[in-house]
């Protein structure tokens, strides 16, 4: 049987070496090149809308020791939904510097420990403001001219604080040719408009793109739909990417954040964010005598989707 086994796969094996041959001969001529993709901008134009859902969720349990043995433990978990709708007002330099913000959807949901999750709306559900900047300056009013409470003008400085800025990513890819399969390093900054608040809170010491894809979606821009208006064909790529961030101080902080990212070619715009990963903390205090130590573990995960339309 042995002797049988072995003659039997001499075919086999012939045909592997004859295969391998092949390929080698055929890989002898050149080896085609992946494709590249050329990202452009657009200017902002006054009355362009941008329709906006974004999700952010972190899960988180917490321990506190003291002298080696836990006193004491806690799982949170605090989830963001927000649907918006941001109108340009007026434009200087390419950048719009005065928007119109309607919050249509804003609500926080949160459960700590074994208790139910609560869901409350957010105080800017359902109302209109009027967002401009000038240099630094953040201007926040309602459309009567009028300084909302403190609590609303808070939520709202916090979702339009990158009004009159220039897109950190589409700065960057803007005028690049960038090849299917092609890593890039970006500026750390880059990461805090992706990440919002949790891209302030540590040092970012890795972000990488690599381009995967190209996906052909519609798009309601009639410059981008010539032969059927309001409705086109437009190219978005695919980036894979991964975030690594720590924070040294005195509650210490690092987490991974992994996903995707559509970006519009032609405007270098985002489409939709898809970032999700693992969290961790840790914090001493107290005095010697009794120092406490704190540690924690949990994921964040971060959605968007954003629809442009030109008025």
């Amino acid at each position: 049987m042995a002797m049988c086994s072995v003659f039997s796969l001499r075919p086999m094996i012939a045909l592997a070496i004859a295969v391998s041959a092949s390929t080698l001969i055929a890989q002898e001529g050149p080896i085609p090149s992946p494709p590249v993709v050329h990202f452009t901008r657009q200017p902002a134009r006054v009355g362009e809308q941008m329709a906006q859902d974004m999700q952010f969720r972190l899960a988180m349990e917490t321990t506190v020791h003291r002298d080696g043995q836990p006193i004491a433990s806690e799982s949170t978990e605090l989830i963001r939904t927000q649907r918006r709708l941001i109108t340009a007002r007026q434009i200087e330099k390419g950048l719009t510097i005065c928007a119109e913000v309607e919050f249509k959807k804003a609500d926080q949901t949160l459960r700590e420990g074994d208790q139910v999750a609560k869901t409350l709306p957010q105080p800017v559900a359902g109302k209109t403001y009027l967002v401009s900047r000038q240099g630094n300056t953040l201007t926040i009013t309602d459309l009567m001219g009028r300084i909302p409470p403190m609590e609303e003008y808070e939520v709202v400085m916090q979702s339009m604080e990158a009004i009159g800025r220039p897109n950190p990513l589409a700065e960057f890819l803007a005028g690049r040719n960038v090849a299917i399969g092609q890593t890039l390093s970006l500026p750390k900054e880059i990461a805090g408009s992706l990440l919002g608040d949790v891209g302030q809170e540590g040092e970012v010491t890795r972000f990488e793109i690599t381009l995967q894809k190209i996906l052909t979606t519609s798009t309601s821009r009639p410059d981008m739909a010539p032969s059927h208006p309001g409705l086109a064909q437009n190219a978005n790529a695919v980036f894979k990417i991964q975030i690594e961030a720590r924070s040294p101080g005195q509650v210490q902080m690092g987490m991974l954040i992994e996903g995707t990212l559509l970006v519009e070619i032609k405007t270098c715009r985002t489409v939709q964010a898809n970032l999700a990963g693992p969290v961790g903390m840790t914090q001493t205090s107290g005095p010697a005598s009794a120092r406490s130590f704190m540690s924690g573990r949990g994921r964040i995960e971060i959605v968007s989707s954003s629809q442009y339309v030109s008025q």
